[in-house]
């Protein structure tokens, strides 16, 4: 997911999560079923019938990352500043999630300049003056 997904304009929240989870082969029962959670655990379900267009930067954030994690079984998610455009309690919102995906095996890159992440990871890489640093994290 980038830091400003890019999302079609002319289609609604809802109508662009089922279309996404279709062309990524996950079946009608499943879409039915999985969407509604995902979009209740962001807190995006009352947006379900916004054009995409008329989303706030935050709101984008959060239908983008719903429309990667349809999909069970994910093995790797890259994610580029993920909570760049959001507030503190959407931020919060998202790393829940993120870290319960993290749980289930998948694996989780995030790129970000959000010094406050540091605490909710297993593994730091840092990159200053184009050297690469690895440091692990209090949380292991």
């Amino acid at each position: 997911m980038h830091q400003a997904p890019y999302l079609p304009k002319n289609i609604k929240v809802l109508k662009y999560l089922e279309l996404y989870g279709s062309l990524s082969g996950i079946g009608l029962t499943t879409l039915e079923e999985r969407i509604p959670e995902i979009m209740l655990e962001l807190q995006i379900e009352e947006l379900k019938n916004n054009s995409l267009s008329k989303l706030s930067g935050g709101e984008k954030q959060r239908v983008a990352l719903a429309s990667q994690i349809l999909k069970k079984n994910i093995s790797l998610l890259l994610l580029d500043e993920p909570t760049g455009s959001l507030d503190y309690d959407n931020c919060q919102l998202v790393w829940n999630l993120i870290e319960r995906i993290n749980k289930t095996g998948t694996t989780v890159i995030v790129v970000t300049h959000d010094i406050t992440i540091k605490s909710k990871t297993r593994n730091i890489h840092s990159l200053d003056n184009g050297k690469l640093s690895n440091k692990k994290s209090k949380k292991n």
